[in-house]
Parts: structure tokens; C-alpha cells; sequence
């Protein structure tokens, strides 16, 4: 079906084949050999889950857990952002630190952690995008972070902006304050992918409409 949509709008609009998949240790070498099996343009990977816990799923869902709790949550998200980094199953990180979509947010330093994290992405080859859907939620920021976009291009880690759109109308949602912040940090280029090779072009300012066809563009 992808590939029928993409040739009814060839020359008008560019359509990529990719999937975004969860990191889960546990299930990790599965996903490797089914990520193989399919001709994907690019794999973005992420994280929901700490154990059992959906962090993405709602706020009610954090109520039970006491101040350490959380703290030990988003530590285990570290963590499992960490074994993604190292996994070498996937092209670019989807929504870092989303942990705090729902307003939470660490009480102690996990710095060194987030540090660690970031080092393993640079190692990697791997881009990050900046995602602009948390504008819209309790986090009131993007993921990741604005200090985090300036820990990723200190170490040179590509990145580019999605909406991660759930409806047509949000397709390109906040593109041009997403561009700006990449911007304000010193990048000048995007990171672009096909055939799961990436390349880069000129980070240009993008308006809050539907892309030409000169535009590639994943939401």
C-alpha cells in the first residue's frame, strides 16, 4: 500500500518506507532478524517501556509511584536508551527523553547517564531527531531536550525534526521552531534516509504546510 501511495504522488511529494520500533532487551535479537526482512528506508528507534511500565500510555499511570520510584524509572530508561544505542539495529533515536511527556522529570543528576547515552549514539552512527510533539504535551518542550540538542551537536550527531503526526493535520506541525532550535544550536544540515543510508541536506526553514516534492521530509 506504501508503495502504491508513493507512485500515485511520484514528482509531487517524497514518500519513504519506515517503521519505528521499541528497544526491548529482552526481545531484541527477534526484532533484529524481522527488521532485516523488510525493505525499509529507515528504522527509528525507541523506548514506551521500563519493564512492564508503558511511560508513554498516561499521566494516571505514574499517580502510584512515589518521587524514588519515578527516579528509578527514568534511570531504567537511560538504561535501555543505552542497550539501543549499542544494538546497531537502527538508523536515527525516536522522542529522547520522553519520559517526561506527561510532566516528569528526574530529582536527582542523571546527567552522567544522559552523557553516557549520548556518547553511544555518536559511536553508533546513529541521528537523533528532534520531535516536536512535545510542544504539545505536559513536557512543553520537544524531545529531546534544548541541552540535549547541544550535548548531540557537540558530539556531531546528526539530526533532523519530525511531528510524529497521529493526523494528517499535524504533518509538519511546529517544522519551523523545530528548524530554529536546531539552528540556534549550530547545525546547519538535516539528516535525510533512504534504503537505510543516511545523508544530509541543508537545513533550511520549513514552513507549517504539507512539503513540496523537494522537500523529504518523515513525520
Amino acid at each position: 500500500a506504501i508503495r502504491a501511495a508513493a507512485a500515485q504522488v511520484e514528482g509531487r511529494l517524497v514518500v519513504r518506507y519506515g517503521i519505528e520500533a521499541d528497544y526491548d532487551p529482552e526481545t531484541a535479537e527477534e526484532l533484529r532478524d524481522i527488521l532485516k526482512s523488510y525493505p525499509f528506508d529507515y528504522v527509528i528507534g525507541s523506548a514506551h517501556y521500563v519493564g512492564d511500565f508503558n511511560i508513554d500510555a498516561s499521566a494516571e499511570g505514574w499517580s502510584p509511584y512515589s518521587r524514588r520510584d519515578v527516579d528509578d524509572i527514568i534511570l531504567g530508561y537511560w538504561d535501555r536508551m543505552l542497550g539501543l544505542a549499542r544494538s546497531g539495529m537502527f538508523d536515527f533515536v525516536g522522542h529522547l527523553d520522553l519520559y517526561k511527556k506527561f510532566g516528569q522529570h528526574p530529582s536527582v543528576d542523571l546527567s552522567e547517564h544522559v552523557n553516557v547515552v549520548l556518547d553511544a549514539i555518536a559511536e553508533s552512527g546513529m541521528a537523533v531527531e528532534l520531535n516536536t510533539s512535545g510542544w504539545h504535551k505536559d513536557a512543553r518542550e520537544p524531545y529531546p531536550s534544548r541541552d540535549m540538542v547541544i550535548g548531540c551537536r557537540k558530539r556531531g550527531i546528526p539530526m533532523l525534526v519530525t511531528s510524529d503526526a497521529h493526523h494528517h493535520s499535524d504533518l509538519t506541525r511546529d517544522f519551523d521552531k523545530g528548524t530554529r532550535m536546531l539552528q540556534e544550536a549550530g547545525y546547519d544540515k538535516k539528516a535525510l534516509f533512504a534504503g537505510r543510508e543516511m545523508r544530509s541536506a541543508p537545513l533550511d526553514q520549513m514552513r507549517n504546510t504539507v512539503p513540496d516534492a523537494n522537500q523529504d521530509c518523515i513525520w
